[in-house]
């Protein structure tokens, strides 16, 4: 259970300062491939504490399976077998299994599609899995088939909204037509989607997705039913699709047009596309678009042109790629530039500038068709944390057939120490007294001397003990303990590289959370007393923790020598995350009668970063007949039995009694009133009786509850529904003036 939202980094730009290209680690070795649909769908991505993933189609060995590298330095570094997503089954490894595509959500769950596919049998399917918990004890769900059907398309695409819900582009009814399709709940919770039908009228490929500030979902592909333009953009508003872009204006299908899309914060959306308009004397070209909601598509810019003689064998689509600067609108394409022999070459366009210039060449020539292939550059506008910023990180497979790798590069923006992660992540709640990291990418290094860091608001430099540095890394160490539910707001003032140049995320802020406590009993009956109505037939607890939270397999319960360990049945129901009910009689315990019965509970919570906080709760209970009951309160009482109850429980309500009424005096209206509330507070079921009246009126839920008599002492029967469910309901009387409350227990 989580009680604060992800945070928004603030990272302040520093404009004029110069440019500069990294090469770190290698996302994978050997025979892998980035698949069809990668280039174009962000498959990589940055999570919140500035770690980052890539997705990728492992092809050695056979059969194919999909594989996600993982990097916890900012790229120098990478996991290459950090998870594999797929299996033996019948929709896990395959030879034929193809692209794809991944995305990032606030929580920094992650969200994989991809495709399996063959010719005879024609058959073709997409794939889709979940995971979570991703930082600590990643959880996949279980793979999830999108659709399945004997039909084909190219490509995908998967990314979120502002409001957590998921697209994935890909195939469905209609042969090489694609389909948008979008979860049913925010995040995908119930892993199922609805079909928002196909956007393309021919068979379609190379398909990409993009959603603006607007949550306008934009799709690109090329399409062979529109002869006269082939290349097509089009929005879906979330109603209905508009009507398409052409773009192109080509007559074959040629090498696969393609699109690229990035949206900016500004309202803009980048394209990139290929365009064989020039076939009739052997030119292709390259060309951009911006698109945006006041102006609709303006006219294109060209960025480069190349002769298919060039080509032998080059497929457009898998030598470019497109992302923006997501706050300032400049944006920044990578393409193998066959005009000079074949190097892949960073270009970059301010918002307002009329053309492209290149920024750097990254790579040596080679001409070779499936060198440099496949691009893949990462940025999104959702969710904030994984937004291009002031770096652009890119990768490609080198030797797509031979001794292939995948190296990860990042173009900064700015000089000076980039800040690549910090420890703890931003939102994490911390048991124990925690050491702050804050890592840099500086190839030059720091200069501990000009570091200075803001602690809940105390300046800390490098002169104070608190503050030191190693490497390429800042360490706080606190000078006394957090306290429990502290929030530690965390802001790098400044540090410099040794030549002087400051870090460009000078002003980065994040928080953390600290756990020190463990769950806290909320409730518990029987509770430490002498029990004299009757023998409890069952033992409820309520916990919670206000801090990380708490699951329902975290406890240890012992009662009368019996114990139970999560998950355990025999007698036992849980309650969501916080509440444990036994019945005895189906655990088989006995409660003996003038006999001490003692309860243990262990129970612990779990932060993400540190050991569990744990503590053990002891009380007893003594049934007995030896003393002497309790009368029940001057003015009114109210009590349950059985409790817990399967098919019937007995309410008895107390009142007190009134004098008559004195002449001219009308009989007061006040009486009973009965309501009973599930733990949504949705009521299931209500009985009102007044003083000056007799019987019980209609009651909720087939008149569920029934007066029995008395007129000072009522017992109200409560006959749940077959549709009421098992759980904790709260009764709710109002006794003349008073208002008393009851929990009841229902196990069916």
């Amino acid at each position: 259970m989580r009680f604060v939202k992800s945070l928004v980094f603030v990272i302040i730009i520093l404009i004029g300062a110069a440019a500069t290209i990294e090469a770190y680690g290698n996302i994978h070795e050997g025979n892998g491939s980035s698949g069809a649909s990668s280039m174009y769908n962000r498959s990589i991505v940055m999570d919140s504490g500035g770690w980052l993933y890539c997705v990728y189609r492992e092809t050695d060995p056979t059969p194919y399976g999909i594989k996600v590298s993982r990097s916890i330095d900012g790229g120098m570094t990478w996991d290459a077998d950090w998870q594999e997503i797929t299996d033996t089954s019948e929709y896990g490894r395959h030879e034929l299994i193809s692209g794809c595509s991944m995305a990032i959500d606030e929580n920094d769950n992650l969200y994989v599609v991809w495709h399996r596919y063959q010719y005879s049998p024609t058959h073709h399917s997409t794939y889709y899995r979940k995971c979570t918990n991703t930082r600590t004890s990643p959880v996949w769900c279980g793979i999830q088939r999108l659709y399945n059907n004997s039909i084909k398309t190219d490509d995908s695409g998967v990314a979120l909204n502002s409001e957590g819900y998921v697209y994935v582009l890909t195939g469905g009814p209609g042969n090489w037509k694609t389909q948008l399709w979008k979860s049913d709940l925010p995040f995908a919770t119930d892993m199922a989607f609805t079909n928002l039908s196909c956007p393309s009228s021919g068979s379609c490929q190379g398909v990409t997705l993009c959603i603006d500030c607007e949550d306008n979902i934009h799709t690109a592909y090329y399409d062979n039913g529109v002869s006269a333009s082939y290349v097509i953009h089009r929005v879906h508003n979330g109603t209905s699709w508009l009507t398409y872009d052409g773009m192109g204006n080509g007559s074959t299908g040629g090498r696969d047009h393609n699109c690229g899309m990035a949206a900016d914060a500004l309202g803009n959306v980048h394209i990139l596309y290929g365009n064989n308009i020039g076939d009739d004397d052997g030119t292709w070209f390259f060309e951009y678009r911006l698109w945006n909601t006041v102006s609709g598509m303006d006219e294109p810019i060209e960025l480069c042109s190349f002769p298919v003689s060039l080509y032998d064998g080059v497929v457009n689509r898998y030598i470019s790629n497109i992302c923006c600067n997501e706050a300032t609108g400049e944006a920044f394409v990578i393409i193998r530039d066959l005009n000079e022999g074949g190097s892949m070459c960073l270009y970059k366009k301010a918002i307002d500038d009329t053309a492209f210039t290149l920024a750097e060449e990254l790579t040596a020539d080679t001409m070779a068709a499936n060198y440099f292939y496949a691009p893949r550059m990462r940025g999104t506008l959702y969710p904030d944390f994984n937004r291009t910023s002031i770096m652009v990180d890119m990768s490609w497979t080198d030797d797509m057939y031979g001794d292939s790798h995948e190296p990860f590069l990042r173009y900064t923006l700015s000089e000076g120490p980039y800040l690549s992660s910090v420890f703890p992540h931003s939102g994490a709640w911390v048991s124990a007294d925690t050491t702050i990291k804050m890592f840099f990418i500086e190839p030059d290094g720091i200069a501990p001397a000009t570091a200075s860091i803001s602690v809940n608001g105390t300046v800390f430099t490098i002169s104070d003990a608190e503050l030191t540095a190693a490497d390429d890394s800042l360490i706080y160490r606190p000078s006394s303990p957090w306290a429990d539910g502290d929030t530690i707001t965390v802001t790098l003032i400044a540090v410099d590289d040794v030549a002087g140049h400051a870090s460009p995320d000078s002003g980065f802020t994040y928080s953390f959370y600290i756990d020190k406590a463990p769950p806290a009993i909320i409730y518990r009956e029987p509770d430490s007393a002498h029990v004299s109505e009757i023998v409890p037939t069952g033992a409820m607890i309520d916990y919670y923790d206000f801090g990380s939270g708490t699951d329902s397999l975290s406890w240890v319960l012992t009662i009368a020598g019996e114990c139970f360990m999560a998950p355990s049945g025999g007698g036992l129901m849980l309650e969501g995350d916080t509440t444990i009910i036994v019945s005895f009689s189906a655990a088989g315990i006995t409660i003996p009668l003038d006999d001490t019965t003692w309860i243990d509970f262990l129970i612990g919570d779990h932060p993400d970063i540190g050991l569990p906080n744990l503590k053990t709760y002891r009380w007893w209970f003594m049934p007995t007949t030896g003393i002497e009951e309790a009368d029940l309160p001057e003015d009114f009482g109210l009590s349950v039995f059985p409790n817990p109850f399967n098919s019937a429980v007995t309410i008895s309500v107390n009142t007190p009694s009134l004098s008559p009424p004195q002449a001219g005096e009308m009989p007061k209206a006040e009486g009973v009133y009965i309501q009973i509330f599930d733990i949504n507070g949705q009521m299931v079921a209500e009985l009102r009786q007044n003083r000056s009246l007799s019987g019980a009126e209609t009651t909720l839920a087939e008149n569920s509850l029934r007066l029995r008599s008395g007129s000072e002492l009522r017992e109200i029967i409560w006959c749940p529904h077959e549709s009421v469910g098992s759980g904790v309901y709260l009764v709710r009387a109002r006794i003349d003036n008073h208002v008393i409350y009851k929990r009841v227990v229902l196990i069916k």
